[in-house]
């Protein structure tokens, strides 16, 4: 291994590390689908037709009438793409 494969090792390590304390720092806040949508550069309908199919889960709501809310350090790791794909392989 040289200097420069462990700097590299390094420095991925700690960029992880720095991922793990913004989603542990966002954990509490919670945000409506809406904003998912938004955050993503997606549709609402795309958000909702997602927690229909059971490819991601919102917190639990107390009644019917409230809107869908999500954990934001939740929202930062999902990857809409790769939701996609499973999407299509589950309706083929």
């Amino acid at each position: 291994m040289t200097q420069s494969d462990l700097e590299t090792v390094v420095s991925g390590l700690l960029s992880e590390k720095a991922k793990a304390e913004v989603y542990e720092r966002y954990y509490s806040v919670l945000i409506p689908a809406s904003w998912v949508a938004k955050i993503h550069g997606i549709s609402y309908q795309t958000v909702f037709r997602y927690i229909q199919r059971g490819l991601i889960t919102p917190e639990e709501r107390n009644s019917r009438d409230e809107h869908y809310l999500f954990r934001l350090s939740d929202v930062l790791k999902m990857d809409f793409k790769l939701l996609q794909k499973q999407l299509r392989r589950n309706t083929i």
